[in-house]
């Protein structure tokens, strides 16, 4: 049986429609998102209508996430001008219609699949609260070893046990092996080439095979909306999150 995990989408919709006929091509039972199916991207409405649409998927919540469906203090401090202004920028083209539905996704989800227990979450949740009450994901460790995420984790491990734990947040792709097999899809929607990542996780009678794949997409639409759209900051973005493959037009 094979299962689809995807993760930080962020309302890239040419990645996510690449990576889902590539899914739908293996013949995929079940697809996982690990969170943040929006910020960043030029389709915020058009990702969460195809993702809402899509049957046999579950979603996990991200940080991307809470503040659209659970609210976003006015500009918090670690929050920069410009972030902030695209994050409500992206909250208008959703209105209020999928605050209902994205409010009740889940912060980690643990299943068994054919023996092989799995664990999942965007990121580990700090101990404090924000302003509204809503919980605070931790800042991403970047290049981690595996020894940083058995702490990082401990408290999934020590509850569920699981054999494989899936996560996101941090947009490199990473597998690692720790105390458990611990697997970063990667980013579907913010890479410094035109591919979309997702993994694939085969399971057969407690035993499991893990693929790990790039989809090539055409960018052409997507550099299109941000400029058509006049999405805030977007030059920011081209530069952070996708290292200058447009050519910027001012």
């Amino acid at each position: 049986m094979k299962l689809a995990f995807v993760t930080d989408v962020h309302a890239n919709l040419p990645a996510l429609e690449a990576v889902f006929a590539d899914i739908q091509k293996e013949g995929c039972r079940q697809i996982y998102c690990l969170g943040d199916v929006i910020g960043i991207g030029p389709f915020p409405r058009e990702t969460v209508e195809l993702l809402l649409s899509t049957p046999n998927i579950r979603f996990i919540m991200g940080n991307h996430d809470q503040w659209y469906a659970l609210g976003l203090e006015n500009r918090p401090m670690w929050m920069s001008v410009g972030e902030y202004i695209h994050t409500r920028w992206a909250h208008r083209q959703l209105g209020a219609s999928f605050k209902g539905i994205m409010s009740r996704w889940e912060y980690q989800r643990h299943e068994v699949q054919d023996g092989v227990r799995i664990s999942m979450i965007h990121y580990p949740l700090r101990e404090e609260r924000d302003g509204l009450g809503n919980p605070k994901f931790k800042k991403f460790i970047a290049n981690p070893t595996p020894e940083v995420l058995d702490d990082l984790f401990q408290d999934i491990l020590s509850v569920q046990h699981p054999d494989v734990l899936f996560y996101g947040h941090h947009h490199p792709f990473s597998d690692l092996q720790g105390k458990v097999r611990y697997l970063n899809p990667g980013s579907l929607g913010c890479h410094t080439e035109p591919v979309a990542n997702y993994t694939l996780l085969e399971v057969n009678q407690g035993k499991y095979t893990v693929s790990h794949k790039r989809i090539p997409y055409d960018q052409t639409e997507l550099f299109q909306a941000y400029e058509d759209r006049q999405v805030p900051s977007k030059e920011f973005i081209y530069r952070a999150f996708f290292l200058g493959q447009f050519d910027r037009k001012e």
